[in-house]
């Protein structure tokens, strides 16, 4: 895969993630007691193969890049795009001396960071985001993509019906064509979704993405691209992912993420990438004070009562504090005889009344 780039979008300032956004950049908020949200791509790029993956951010960047060179880069290189030549420098002069225009979507990721997508070796781009729950091998999609000449490769799901609305809808022949392709429909007429993982050749993707310029569009990958694509009758094959994707838009789709976990759910516990630090591991634990809840051991047996929760290393609970359908995360303290309920307490919060569905 010497001639395939990977690339991760990065680059959202995670508005709807609500009060788990407010301190921390979306693509590292804590996920499942093992990892954060961006691991799972990593960690999926770097069991496929994948001999470096292209960063594309947009904000708070500092905080982004600190974490990959001290947990990742060991693990699968970062390029750093722009970013990447200067990081021997001290870091305030690297952020101050990086200068880029305004991005408005996807598409304008893709554009600008061109000078490390569009260059030998590389001929092929894989695009991953950073808040997909989900675990995969790349290789036999891309052997796939190449396989089928294709000029576009992407990823589906089949979900039930009521849901594809929040989606990219696509329709597939018996071939793996793509035949429609509708972003968030408001009436769906299939049952399949756009995983948002895509194969483009780079010489026909950058063919197109020149052609948007100085035109009216939204700069999108899913809005822009992929429609003028399929208009103009380029092969656009879909690749199926047969087992849980989960994509994290939202505070209320955390939360739901991590209620299905305590049903059997989702990536299992103990196939996440283990990256949050600390030796105390969290399991599904079942005990007089914990039921259905997955906490780490110091809490099996109190101070507080656990149904159906989630609750991180490194957070407090004290003396009869009770806490239902919630997540807990690290750092933070729910006060004695507190009750939470179907809510999520971020990292240094502390709670010390009543906190009853507080999501966003």
């Amino acid at each position: 895969m010497n001639d395939l780039r990977a690339v991760l979008l990065a680059g959202g300032y995670g508005k709807r993630m609500g009060r788990l956004g407010a301190t921390r950049v979306k693509p590292v908020i804590p996920f499942g007691t093992r990892c954060h949200l961006m691991d799972f791509s990593l960690h999926n790029a770097q069991r496929s193969g994948l001999d470096e993956v292209l960063l594309m951010s947009r904000y708070n960047e500092q905080q982004l890049h600190t974490y990959l060179r001290e947990t990742w880069h060991p693990r699968i290189p970062i390029h750093f795009g722009p970013f990447n030549a200067l990081h021997q420098q001290p870091a305030e002069q690297v952020y101050r001396e990086v200068q880029r225009a305004d991005e408005k979507g996807t598409a304008d990721a893709l554009i600008q960071n061109r000078p490390y997508i569009d260059t030998p070796p590389y001929r092929h781009t894989l695009v991953l985001h950073s808040d997909h729950v989900y675990l995969f091998d790349y290789r036999d999609m891309y052997r796939f993509h190449l396989e089928q000449r294709a000029a576009l490769t992407i990823g589906f799901q089949q979900i039930p019906l009521e849901f594809v609305s929040l989606f990219g809808m696509v329709e597939v022949d018996r071939e793996m064509n793509l035949r429609a392709f509708v972003e968030k429909p408001p009436q769906p007429t299939s049952d399949k979704v756009f995983t948002a993982v895509c194969l483009f050749q780079n010489e026909i993707l950058y063919r197109y993405l020149d052609a948007f310029q100085g035109t009216s569009w939204q700069h999108d990958i899913s809005r822009d691209v992929i429609p003028r694509m399929l208009a103009q009758g380029e092969v656009i094959k879909c690749y199926p992912f047969p087992d849980y994707w989960e994509d994290i838009g939202t505070a209320h789709r955390y939360h739901r993420a991590h209620m299905n976990l305590l049903q059997g759910i989702g990536v299992p516990l103990e196939d996440m990438p283990r990256i949050l630090p600390g030796g105390e591991l969290c399991v599904l634990t079942e005990t007089d004070r914990v039921r259905r809840s997955i906490v780490p051991t110091a809490l099996r047996e109190g101070p507080a009562h656990i149904e159906h929760s989630v609750v991180f290393a490194g957070a407090t609970l004290g003396e009869g504090a009770r806490i239902e359908n919630s997540v807990v995360l690290p750092g933070s303290r729910v006060a004695a005889g507190v009750h939470v309920k179907n809510s999520i307490v971020c990292t240094d919060e502390v709670i010390e009344s009543d906190f009853i569905g507080r999501l966003e």
